[in-house]
């Protein structure tokens, strides 16, 4: 016998080996290391078109000294600069016994004080919690976050085993790009990492500091041989892709001096890793390039709408990147102005803070991100998972034009306006208050352009908002009144403008009575063919050709917010030429699409116009861009759908939905939370009911007499989640054992 189990072990080892052989065939290289092959990489994915907004931090060794910028390595060996005669006078000789690295590994300065870039932990006495720092990006509003994993001076803030002057061998002794992707990633943030060491051996040390003997100092100082630096430039990059598996890396400048095989090689090692982590990652750069990244402009944005989708790194700070004293702020207006601009034209903003060298940061930036987080949270609607409209916006204030404009702040002439994924709806956000009981005319938005049923100004607490008086569209712009009380302060006014009239009965489909025809739907082809459109007040889909699954058919609406926790109804009436099923699906609106039902639903169609319902519970994280889709893909038929509605209903109604289990021996049904268990043949008699959960674990057991066949079970008390309800009973002959399983919203 134990022979025998040894072959099939054997047989399971063979079995095993061929799996791994086919897997690493099916994982072969996407990429190769060419510009047309990193081309097809998707360089402005669906998440990062959504998220518009992300944070991230000069913090590092150049923050220790708080003086001039985060260039101090650089400026203080030029003897004409004021680093040069701050580090004189507060520390030494730069080209003598206090260089750069005196920071790294700490020394004492002229008033014997140790100096040393060395944050500790809240945890260990210090100042440094990224707990609270992503609590405090979280709160911004900001989707993605992360550090400067290394800037110009070669001091990498990861361990590293490619370069020994890292955070984890001196210093702080801690990973800090470890500690900060832990922590960001628990809150839901995108993980991202910029680098900045292309720079560190192609020029940045321009005043040259000591020229170093010690090969370890070389390669801090970038005065190994160019050949090795190029290799370090892209071991350093692999090492962080291999490690923390970023989502986005930044490149700073002067990448067009690093090899072009490295370049290529780099990106192609990334894209791939992505593809076996099953991430949908971003390059984004200045320079360097061609193809398969996304262009970032620095400190500013373009003038106008531009495609394809590009990205600007800005800063809190008027004065410096890292943190100095005496720094200067941007105020939180021009910083939010800063933001809708930049989506208005198609752009993300990836806001730089500046934490202090022991890791705090200093309340006036807190302030600023709390402001942009409080608007965001009340108005985020018109900025997240937006699209850039047909124009950005008009006014007399303009804004970016390239790299290095400063953010400013609009006035209530300027509108910048951002498009729903749902077709229905478009935002005119005014940069100022446009005053009481005044008549607005919008001159971007005519007829031709967007035909304008309904425009409401939201509310800061949530709900469809103010609807604005006095509506007309003609050719010449939309025109409207406001109200004649300013109904709050903010920093800038949504005006939420609607192509059908936005349901006041609670219904979170637009258009569900197809009175306004298509507007709101779209049907999607994927595969197969198939022709859509409206009849009689109902949208009827004539399927010609069967698609390859039956989503590859669908009727969609985008937008269709949903709250975790919250208990949801689906309504419709449908009917089809023939006998036939179709599919029901509420889901994400992009990859990877997924469900949030607990299965998608089938709906038996008949030549009969009939109502349908169910309900569900979103388990899953809030999404204001859920999609509603009827899947219809697998028949060719001509089906009709009308009345469609999504309505958030009490969740104790629905406290374990509606369900009915019958077999020849016992019926179970539950309704309104209460079970009703009744055995249909008197001579069989109960021995016991028992719920467990999914681990297998025993919740409750309910014996029953056997002088009883039916039982009643309040499960209110149960909390949410699966289980499985066992009936065992018993006959003359035999016990029987049936068990069957039950959601609980």
């Amino acid at each position: 016998m134990r022979i025998g189990m040894e072959k099939h072990k054997n047989k399971l080892k063979v079995i095993i080996s061929l799996l791994a052989l086919l897997s690493s065939s099916l994982c072969a290289e996407l990429y190769e290391a060419t510009w047309e092959s990193v081309a097809k990489h998707t360089a402005a994915p669906e998440w990062f078109q959504d998220a518009k907004f992300g944070v991230y931090f000069h913090w590092g060794v150049y923050s220790v000294p708080a003086f001039g910028n985060e260039w101090y390595p650089r400026n203080m060996y030029n003897k004409q600069s004021g680093e040069y005669r701050n580090h004189l006078a507060k520390y030494g000789d730069p080209f003598g016994d206090w260089q750069y690295h005196n920071f790294i590994n700490g020394s004492y300065d002229k008033n014997g004080e140790f100096i040393q870039f060395a944050p500790k932990l809240k945890s260990a006495g210090g100042e440094f919690d990224p707990d609270e720092c992503a609590e405090l990006i979280v709160q911004a509003g900001a989707k993605f976050a992360g550090p400067v994993a290394e800037h110009h001076d070669g001091f990498s803030l990861w361990d590293s085993k490619v370069n020994e002057w890292n955070s984890m061998q001196k210093g702080p002794k801690l990973d800090l790009v470890g500690l900060f992707e832990k922590s960001f990633r628990a809150k839901g943030l995108k993980f991202i990492v910029t680098t900045h060491h292309a720079w560190n051996y192609t020029g940045y040390w321009e005043f040259p500091p000591v020229a170093q003997t010690d090969n370890s100092l070389k390669k801090l100082y970038g005065q190994l041989p160019v050949a090795e630096e190029d290799q370090i430039w892209y071991d350093k990059l692999k090492e962080l892709i291999d490690n923390y598996k970023p989502d986005l890396i930044w490149h700073d400048l002067y990448l067009s001096r690093v090899p072009e095989n490295l370049r290529l090689k780099f990106l192609a090692y990334y894209y791939n890793k992505a593809s076996e982590n099953g991430q949908e990652v971003i390059v984004a750069s200045k320079d360097g390039f061609r193809q398969g990244e996304m262009h970032d402009y620095e400190r500013g944005g373009p003038a106008e709408i531009r495609t394809p989708y590009w990205l600007s790194d800005d800063a809190v700070s008027s004065t410096s990147w890292c943190y100095t004293n005496g720094i200067g702020y941007y105020t939180s207006t021009q910083m939010i102005h800063r933001l809708i601009d930049l989506v208005s034209k198609n752009g993300n903003l990836m806001l730089n803070i500046s934490p202090k060298a022991d890791g705090s940061i200093p309340q006036e930036q807190k302030n600023i991100l709390i402001a942009m987080g409080d608007w965001l949270k009340k108005f985020g609607e018109s900025i997240y998972s937006t699209r850039a409209w047909k124009v950005y916006g008009e006014g007399p204030t303009q804004m970016g034009g390239g790299a290095f404009k400063a953010p400013v702040a609009g006035n209530n002439k300027d509108w910048r306006f951002t498009q729903s994924k749902n077709p229905a709806f478009m935002y005119a956000i005014c940069l100022g208050w446009p005053g009481e009981n005044s008549q607005v005319t919008i001159s971007s938005i005519t007829p031709n352009r967007f035909k304008a049923v309904e425009v409401y100004l939201l509310s800061e607490n949530g709900g469809k908002g103010i609807k604005m008086n006095e509506l007309s569209q003609n050719e010449n712009g939309l025109t409207f009144k406001t109200p004649s009380n300013k109904p709050y302060n903010a920093s800038a006014y949504v005006f939420k403008v609607s192509a059908v009239n936005i349901p006041t009965d609670g219904n979170l489909i637009q258009n569900g009575d197809f009175s306004f025809g298509e507007t709101a739907w779209t049907l999607n082809k994927w595969s197969g063919n198939a022709n859509g459109e409206v009849v009689n007040g109902e949208y009827k889909i004539t399927i010609n050709e069967l698609s390859n699954e039956i989503y590859g058919i669908q009727l969609v609406q985008p937008g269709v917010d949903l709250e975790k926790g919250k208990a949801y109804q689906v309504k419709l009436d449908a009917y089809s030429s023939i006998d036939r099923y179709i599919e029901v699906n509420m889901e994400m609106a992009n990859s990877p699409w997924t469900s949030y039902l607990n299965e998608i639903k089938k709906i038996d169609l008949t030549t009969v116009k009939k109502p349908y319902s169910f309900t569900f519970v979103m388990d899953n994280e809030s999404d204001n861009n859920g999609r509603l889709g009827f899947n219809v893909g697998n028949i060719i038929s001509d089906v009709f759908i009308d009345n469609v509605s999504v309505k958030e209903i009490d969740i104790n109604t629905v406290k374990t939905g509606d369900f009915k289990k019958a077999n020849p021996d016992f019926e179970v049904s539950i309704r309104n939370s209460m079970l009703n268990f009744r055995l249909k043949e008197s001579n069989y008699s109960p021995l016991s009911l028992k719920l467990f959960n999914l681990k297998g674990d025993i919740v409750s057991i309910w014996g029953i007499g056997f002088d009883m066949n039916e039982k009643n079970i309040d499960l209110s008390n149960l909390k949410r989640g699966h289980y499985i309800f066992s009936v065992e009973f018993q006959n003359k002959t035999k016990n029987h054992l049936t068990r069957f399983p039950f959601i609980v919203y």
